[in-house]
């Protein structure tokens, strides 16, 4: 297993790991992020963090910086690799590197049991809900709005 923080523009690996969020949010509703949006959390300085398993890019996380807080923009694991604890290294990962972060906040959906579980394994609270915040993009819910459940871990 390798962690790598993604140091230079490289199209194809954002292409990869726009490709295993799809794979990671194959069953969401609420499906959001464009290739281009990858790019652009790259280009105004997001720190991209990769974990391999031999050859193969398998998870990612995006992690914005704002002096001493982080906040998680997006994590995705390959769906077959997912619950094996490749998430929480990802996140152990850019702790140990950035090791001024006293806050990590984010925010998910409140639907979104496995994540919420996910963080909450981890040490996050729940601190506060948007309303309305996210837009379900398919299915039978196609348009309606849910609320999002805002989470932060003290470091």
């Amino acid at each position: 297993m390798k962690l790598l923080l993604l140091n230079k523009y490289d199209n194809q690996i954002l292409r990869n790991i726009h490709e295993i969020y799809l794979s990671a949010f194959a069953n969401s509703s609420f499906q959001i992020f464009r290739l281009e949006d990858f790019e652009d959390f790259f280009s105004m300085g997001a720190k991209i963090y990769t974990i391999y398993l031999n050859q193969d890019l398998i998870g990612y996380a995006v992690f914005l910086i704002n002096g001493n807080v982080a906040e998680i923009l997006s994590i995705g694991v390959k769906s077959n690799y997912q619950k094996q604890g490749y998430g929480k290294k990802l996140i152990y990962e850019f702790l140990k590197k950035f090791n001024t972060i006293s806050k990590v906040n984010l925010e998910v959906s409140c639907k979104n049991f496995d994540a919420i579980n996910f963080y909450l394994s981890m040490g996050f609270s729940k601190i506060g809900l948007r309303k309305n915040y996210y837009t379900f993009r398919k299915g039978d819910n196609k348009g309606k709005k849910i609320d999002a459940l805002l989470l932060e871990l003290n470091t």
